[in-house]
This record gives C-alpha cells, structure tokens and sequence, in this order.
C-alpha cells in the first residue's frame, strides 16, 4: 500500500544535518530549516526525511503523514508524541499554557519505542501551541 505524506518543498538545510535524519526540524530562516534544540521554545515544521551534510543542501521535510522517527525515549503505540532538546521525539501533550514544557505536539505514535535512538513509525500532524488565552 502506498503511502501518502505532506512534504514541504525546496527546503533547504542550515547546517550539517547528516546526523538528524528521522528528527524534528525548525524553521530557521527563509526556505531553511535546523534541528530543534529546544524542545519547550522552537516550533518544529516538519520531521527530516534525508541527512543533508552541509549548508544549503536540499532537505526533505514531512510536515502531515506517516514518518519514521528517532525516539528520545520509550513511548507506547498511540502517544502523543513533543520534540526534547535534541529534536528526537518523546511522549508529551498540549500544556496549559505557553512557555511550559512540551508545548508543541508533532504527532502520534503508530508503533511504541523501547528505548531513546530507537527509529518507528509516527503520524505528524499540525503544529501548534497549547495556550490557556
């Protein structure tokens, strides 16, 4: 069965990120995205698909759909899924207000992880804060 996901196209990387494939990326600049080092501030856009090994180099970025990613944790089939400071993704929810932890849910798990560094499958959705306003 094919599988359909939502990639943002002519993206281009920041940095060296061969070492971020399966990671939560933010947008750093136009069309240019870095990987999240903070979890609790940066606003990911997208998971990166590929492992661009220097500046401007293409980077393929799955904003909505299924994607492999790497986990910064063990988490269960069905969790929601925040970024931590490593852009690796570890179980979390919408908090109450904005400026606390875990802030931004990228998506759910389709398949549990047992330990962080391992890679499974998870659904992205939409990017947003959690806010009490």
């Amino acid at each position: 069965m094919a599988e359909t996901a939502l990639h943002i196209p002519g993206l281009k990387a920041a940095a060296d990120l061969s070492a971020a494939q399966y990671r939560a990326v933010q947008l750093s600049a136009a069309m240019t995205v870095n990987l999240i080092t903070n979890g609790n501030a940066q606003i990911p856009i997208g998971v990166l698909q590929n492992d661009p090994d220097a500046a401007s180099e293409a980077a393929e970025v799955i904003a909505l759909g299924a994607s492999m990613v790497e986990a910064g944790a063990s988490f269960s089939a069905g969790d929601s899924l925040v970024c931590d400071n490593s852009g690796r993704l570890i179980t979390g929810a919408f908090e109450a207000a904005i400026g606390t932890a875990d802030l931004y849910v990228v998506g759910r798990a389709l398949e549990a992880a047992g330990a962080a560094g391992d890679y499974m499958r998870a659904w992205l959705g939409v990017f947003v804060p959690g806010s009490a306003e």
